[in-house]
């Protein structure tokens, strides 16, 4: 409510933008959908092919822990008996795996990595349990003081395609000036490509807040395309 006190002027430009938790789980969703065998599968993982290869900035790891303790997808085998294990599928930026149920693991090749959930009335198919991003080394206000003028994000109207292309509003957003946050800004609209902007992070958040299943930090990336308000 402090924030938001006061209205700011939407900046224009390649900016840094501070997403917070919710607005970094949209981001991370089509990245989230590329690490899935089935996605590779059907040909719509822009990953698949760069197994051992660095896809990401080196500050990003994101694994799926389903053991964690009294968390919403914590489970100890998944929907087809397989024993639950955690499992890192991005390391400093390098895709490490991909996340199988028993039959796209028969399809590849290899085995399920136990991330099987079964639907209503269906077959299992491979789904997440709990989704973690590691914590960077940063305080909030350190990420702050990382943009001389750009964006604080919440949270987004809409949501980012598989082929991870971004053009979406600002839902609730605050513009940042050397370090401060000066105001809300209306009618922004951030672009670009979810996959090449978590692949140019200027700093990650030492605080992890969880989102239903997903436990994420806030995070400062380079060189976001920012357009003022809609219609100005």
């Amino acid at each position: 409510l402090d924030w938001s006190a006061r209205a700011a002027a939407a900046p224009r430009g390649h900016l840094p933008v501070c997403f917070l938790p919710a607005a970094v789980a949209t981001l991370l969703a089509p990245v989230r959908r590329a690490l899935l065998g089935r996605t590779a599968q059907q040909g719509l993982s822009p990953v698949a092919d760069r197994l051992g290869q660095r896809v990401f900035d080196p500050g990003l790891t994101l694994a799926d822990d389903p053991l964690l303790e009294g968390r919403p997808g914590s489970r100890p085998l998944d929907d087809e008996g397989v024993p639950s294990a955690r499992t890192t599928v991005v390391a400093a930026g390098v895709v490490q795996g991909l996340l199988y149920d028993l039959e796209s693991a028969a399809r590849a090749g290899t085995r399920s990595t136990g991330h099987a959930r079964r639907t209503t009335f269906g077959k299992p198919l491979t789904a997440w349990s709990n989704v973690l991003l590691e914590p960077g080394p940063h305080a909030f206000d350190a990420l702050l003081a990382m943009i001389e003028d750009g964006l604080l994000v919440d949270g987004f109207e809409g949501e980012i395609g598989p082929a991870g292309g971004v053009a979406l509003p600002v839902a609730l957003g605050w513009r940042v000036q050397r370090g401060e946050i000066t105001g809300r800004v209306r009618g922004a609209v951030v672009a670009g490509n979810a996959f090449e902007l978590l692949g140019r992070l200027r700093g990650v958040g030492k605080d992890i807040a969880w989102r239903g299943p997903q436990g994420l930090p806030a995070m400062v990336v380079e060189g976001v395309a920012v357009a003022g308000e809609v219609g100005r």
